[in-house]
């Protein structure tokens, strides 16, 4: 999960902590090298810490058998232009792996996926 809040976020958070005691989740920020709360940070960043948790629990919960299909209702609204693309990139190669359904009303994003699926791809957009 780390790998893709880097990835998502260009480097600027590379680490994500939840705490097994009460499930607080907080990032990393390097010009501070201690965590910040989640519930500190903008719309767009919590939204993308919230979808990478989605995946973590259904990639983990899929390890011992088929895997589970994600429902997801326009997680990439608050996202930013640069991290947008980087999830939308995500969620392409991870429909190679399991069927994705994405829920959205912004016709850009319905646009751009069509134009980038493979013909293996399970992704399917709804808007």
């Amino acid at each position: 999960m780390s790998e893709s809040i880097s990835r998502i976020t260009q480097k600027r958070y590379s680490f994500i902590d939840i705490d097994p005691g009460n499930l607080d989740v907080s990032l990393v920020a390097p010009e501070l090298g201690k965590g910040v709360m989640v519930d500190s940070l903008s719309t767009g960043t919590r939204d993308m810490v919230y979808l990478m948790l989605r995946i973590a629990i259904a990639q983990y919960m899929s390890r011992t058998g088929e895997k589970l299909p994600l429902l997801l209702d326009d997680p990439l609204v608050h996202f930013d232009s640069q991290r947008l693309q980087e999830a939308l990139n995500l969620l392409l190669e991870l429909s190679d792996e399991t069927q994705i359904l994405l829920f959205t009303k912004d016709e850009l994003i319905k646009t751009w996926i069509q134009k980038e699926l493979n013909e293996s791809a399970n992704l399917i957009v709804l808007a």
